[in-house]
């Protein structure tokens, strides 16, 4: 093989590396002293706190609505319970040629005798037994004016894993509302409670996370954890431990190794502190 075509088949490899899913479910090998001198990543000197910038997590109500002719019914999910009364998931197929939802699937809320209608196509993984891609969340988040649960998720159409629609009931209003996100929610009970979202990858976007959290009688969102602790890699990624209650920055040694240097967070007062 002559150097030309080295360079191309070198060229090939790194390029097939770096696309499809980047869902870390097996731990890339860490190394936890600094990263070599000299390389890329080097440059990169974890902050011993960061400031989280949050931001209104802005909502869209959920109206009530009913299934088309052309839906054909497939089965219900129950969501359990939501101020003592039973929540359902509704899941058709739509066999309009036609429609925009035709090869995935469309779904309803059931609640209190009342059905709502979502504006987007659901997964095909609510088909299966399982119903793979939702989650019960239940999480209730008040102040003295406003009380809201942040009840479950369900993964809607996308060109890969991860695309959710959070379902937000409004006590106060006795509203729903909803709003959408990536990555997969976790309870977080730190100094406050914490809707945590892990981001798996996807494409050339490596994995991350953001928190969503009650301030001031309103839900908030974060940016993004990594932005928050300035990773400039695009190999870089972060994660959530949810049985140690970490945020883990993965910071790659060197751009092509798989080698990482790996620093964890706590979260405290909206701010990540380097445990």
């Amino acid at each position: 093989m002559n150097l030309k075509n080295i360079y191309i088949v070198g060229f090939i490899a790194l390029f097939l590396t770096a696309c499809g899913n980047h869902s870390t479910s097996s731990s890339p090998e860490v190394k936890e002293t600094a990263s070599t001198p000299g390389t890329e990543a080097a440059a990169f000197v974890p902050p011993e706190v960061a400031e989280i910038s949050f931001k209104l997590l802005e909502l869209d109500e959920l109206v009530e609505g009913e299934p088309l002719e052309t839906w054909e019914y497939i089965k219900s999910v129950p969501l359990g319970r939501l101020i003592e009364k039973d929540i359902t998931l509704h899941v058709y197929k739509d066999t309009d040629p036609n429609s925009l939802c035709h090869y995935a699937t469309v779904s309803l809320l059931d609640y209190d005798n009342n059905t709502y209608k979502f504006n987007d196509c659901t997964s095909e993984g609510l088909l299966q037994e399982d119903a793979d891609g939702l989650y019960v969340i239940d999480i209730l988040f008040e102040s003295q004016e406003k009380k809201q649960i942040v009840h479950s998720s369900f993964e809607l159409l996308a060109n890969g894993p991860g695309r959710m629609q959070y379902i937000v009931f409004d006590v106060s209003e006795e509203k729903f509302f909803t709003f959408e996100d990536w990555g997969t929610p976790f309870t977080a009970d730190l100094d406050e409670t914490l809707l945590v979202i892990q981001f798996p990858g996807l494409h050339m976007d490596w994995p991350d996370v953001t928190i969503v959290r009650w301030q001031n009688g309103q839900l908030e969102k974060s940016q993004s954890i990594k932005e928050v602790l300035g990773l400039g890699n695009q190999q870089d990624y972060v994660q959530y431990d949810e049985d140690k209650s970490l945020f883990i920055a993965y910071v790659v040694v060197d751009e092509f190794s798989e080698e990482y240097s790996e620093v964890k967070y706590t979260f405290e007062e909206g701010n990540l502190i380097k445990d």
